[in-house]
């Protein structure tokens, strides 16, 4: 693996190659059971909620309580955004976009996770590229669920602003995680990173 911005290029072109048929094919292959049977529904009532045409929260189809649900990424900034622009679109247009922003997260993580082991200086260029493909195209690096992918996507930027001791990044790294909704992943990470932090205090 060259070095920076060589690097983040040719991690860029895989991710290219991995989502080929999503880019440059059929987007909908992606489109699984999960993704059509909650998210796309409870997304496109997001951008209807934002936009005023329902009452915040009303979800008359599938859930009660929708804003108090992680997992539905409800309050995440990302999701948020995506959400409003997909209630201008056609039902498959939303679908598509939602389907980009997961993707997006997964170019992000191995972006993340490429930066942080050169950073922190414990891998080769090529050891580093090596890891961010292995860790970032993993099942949970892809899986189809919005929460898991943007959760996971933010895990590598708030262990190295933890090994820094960067509060600023630390605590939006983190708020982004628990946003993005989902928790069980954000238990088991946010005490990895905390133990790091104080680990590599400089109690001296």
């Amino acid at each position: 693996m060259a070095e920076t911005p060589v690097a983040y290029v040719l991690l860029t072109i895989f991710h290219l190659a991995f989502w080929r048929q999503f880019y440059f094919g059929n987007p909908y292959l992606y489109a699984t059971a999960e993704v059509l049977e909650t998210f796309v529904g409870s997304s496109r009532l997001l951008g209807e909620w934002l936009r005023g045409k329902r009452r915040w929260g009303d979800d008359p189809y599938y859930y009660a309580t929708p804003t108090a649900l992680p997992f539905l990424s409800t309050w995440y900034p990302p999701h948020l955004f995506q959400a409003y622009l997909g209630s201008f679109l056609p039902l498959n247009g939303a679908c598509r976009l939602l389907l980009f922003t997961m993707a997006a997260h997964s170019w992000l993580c191995s972006m993340s996770v490429y930066t942080l082991l050169r950073t922190q200086g414990a891998m080769t260029p090529w050891g580093a590229g090596l890891a961010a493909l292995a860790l970032s195209y993993t099942t949970y690096g892809t899986k189809p669920t919005p929460c898991i992918v943007y959760t996971m996507a933010w895990v590598p930027l708030y262990f190295l602003s933890a090994s820094q001791h960067s509060m600023m990044l630390t605590g939006v790294s983190l708020g982004m995680m628990v946003l993005a909704g989902y928790w069980p992943m954000v238990v088991v990470f946010g005490g990895v990173g905390c133990w790091s932090w104080f680990s590599s205090w400089p109690w001296q």
